[in-house]
């Protein structure tokens, strides 16, 4: 299958956002060769947030002239792309869920957010910390669909070499779908990002306040389900 490297940038980070730039790079599976990087803007229905522009300096004025999303070319070949290719993204769930509401459905899908936080040890998982922290020397502009699908590229491949690493196989397929299991499994967290106990390991809240955890627990769990942290939830059922 070939892999699709995709970013984007959207009106937001809610449920009700969408698109109004994307980038992507197709990498065909025999050659290891990549077609043309691609970028384009897009007209949203709605208006871009004042956050979103603080983030990525699109603003309405900048995309008001510009052809939808769900008439253009970039649909049509995604749409195309669904069956034979796998989905690569960082924090994939919410490229994918901002496709989705375009009308794209991916299946296959490697998450290099998720991969990073089960092989690399790091204070941030953030695109762009980790640009930095493990070297990458990529061109690009941070916060641009187009930048920030060219250090996606580079991530996977030192997440793919980790992987073929720790497999101890080299076929591609095997390391690959590994990548995709990866992407699907809850993470042991190491410490507390929120609360009473930031900074403090789970380790240690375990010895120190067990109560505190099964407090904790039941209250994620009375959340609907698809606003439960699967990470924290994983992490406390394993210390208690």
């Amino acid at each position: 299958m070939n892999l699709l490297f995709l970013d984007t940038e959207t009106t937001g980070l809610g449920k009700e956002d969408r698109l109004i730039q994307l980038a992507y790079k197709l990498r065909r599976p025999i050659s290891l060769d990549f077609a043309e990087p691609q970028v384009e803007y897009f007209r949203p229905p709605l208006p871009i947030s004042f956050d979103a522009m603080a983030t990525h300096h699109i603003t309405n004025a900048m995309v008001e002239d510009k052809a939808p999303f769900v008439d253009s070319e970039f649909k049509k070949f995604l749409t195309e792309r669904v069956e034979d290719s796998i989905f690569v993204a960082h924090n994939a769930p919410f490229d994918l869920r901002m496709l989705a509401a375009e009308g794209v459905q991916f299946q296959n899908f490697v998450d290099t957010q998720r991969v990073c936080m089960h092989l690399i040890d790091s204070p941030s998982y953030r695109l762009q910390y980790l640009r930095y922290s493990l070297d990458m020397r990529v061109l690009g502009t941070a916060h641009d669909a187009a930048g920030d699908v060219n250090v996606l590229v580079a991530l996977f491949d030192h997440l793919y070499s980790l992987v073929e690493q720790s497999i101890k196989s080299s076929d591609k397929t095997a390391i690959i779908d590994r990548m995709m299991t990866l992407s699907t499994l809850p993470v042991l967290l190491k410490k507390f990002t929120f609360g009473k106990y930031i900074n403090r390991t789970f380790e240690d809240v375990a010895i120190t306040d067990k109560g505190y955890l099964s407090w904790l627990y039941s209250s994620e769990m009375g959340k609907m389900e698809d606003e439960r942290n699967q990470d924290l939830l994983h992490t406390i059922k394993q210390y208690l």
